[in-house]
């Protein structure tokens, strides 16, 4: 009887308590051009895919492995009050080769493009609800695949003309600086070349890197090291190299630096594929 009771007052309370606010994430639906229409569903205007994003004030920037850069903006959208889903509209702002990278900035906003075989300049003006984007002529460089890449930040908001970026890539670590002017040439540097001369066996692909405004990080399945923005190499450390046998050969990292960022702070963390696939992640000071 007293169980009874007990029970009965609990429910009580429950349906006297207040409803908490929340927010509900509706997401955004789409698919590519000439795939079947989905009802509610948006229609991205290239076939397919998106390679690279990059959040700006002026909406997001996606570009597609065709080599289409978009600018997907916010829209008022009826269909959302009908149980729809799609909430943008889509414009073509710039035409890069396809496979590219875009080296965004602090702002989000992209200053380079790059590719297998050249960088261009790129710069992008705000007009009213758009983005007009200009591509410069193209520095021929041997870059070979592109796997990341990393602008130098400023100091202000904006990344300024003459900026610094480092790409990491399968022919190794290059340095990017950006002209003043479009007129200006943009010198590419190979910082750490993984087909240099005299190497029996090709050192592994350069695949990750990270910046700050004082400290530069890039790894492999190798080593991990760290430069000045000027592109001097300040030390470098192994990492932990697992054989298919399940032997290990030890090194600071716990793995081959697949992915690498800085936090606020200054420290550098990496994920790494370790054994049996698990995703890891290591974190010490890059300074």
């Amino acid at each position: 009887m007293l169980l009874a009771v007990s029970l009965l007052a609990g429910v009580a309370a429950a349906q006297a308590a207040a409803d908490e606010p929340y927010i509900e994430i509706v997401p955004d639906r789409y698919t590519f051009l000439g795939q079947p229409r989905v009802e509610g569903w948006g229609v991205v205007p290239t076939p397919c895919c998106v390679a690279q994003a990059s959040g700006t004030s002026h909406g997001m920037l996606l570009l597609m492995t065709s080599g289409e850069l978009l600018l997907a903006q916010s829209t008022e959208n009826e269909q959302l009050k009908l149980g729809g889903s799609a909430s943008r509209r889509f414009e073509r702002v710039a035409k890069l080769s396809p496979n590219s990278s875009l080296l965004v900035g602090d702002d989000g906003m992209p200053v380079a493009a790059a590719s297998a075989t050249q960088v261009q300049g790129f710069e992008c003006v705000a007009a009213p609800g758009t983005l007009r984007c200009t591509l410069h002529a193209p520095t021929p460089a041997a870059l070979g695949m592109v796997h990341a890449a990393a602008v130098v930040p400023s100091s202000g908001n904006v990344t300024p003309p003459g900026s610094v970026a480092f790409i990491a890539s399968t022919n190794g670590l290059f340095r990017i600086a950006l002209g003043e002017s479009p007129s200006t040439p943009i010198a590419v540097t190979c910082i750490i070349d993984q087909n240099a001369s005299g190497v029996s066996v090709p050192a592994p692909a350069m695949l990750s890197v990270a910046a700050t405004s004082t400290v530069v990080a890039a790894g492999n399945a190798a080593k991990v090291w760290t430069l000045a923005p000027n592109g001097t190499i300040v030390k470098w450390s192994w990492v932990t190299m697992v054989t298919n046998d399940g032997n290990a050969f030890g090194g600071v990292w716990d793995g081959a630096a697949r992915a690498m960022e800085f936090d606020r702070d200054g420290a550098c963390s990496l994920t790494s594929l370790c054994r049996r696939h698990a995703i890891a992640r290591s974190k010490t000071r890059c300074r």
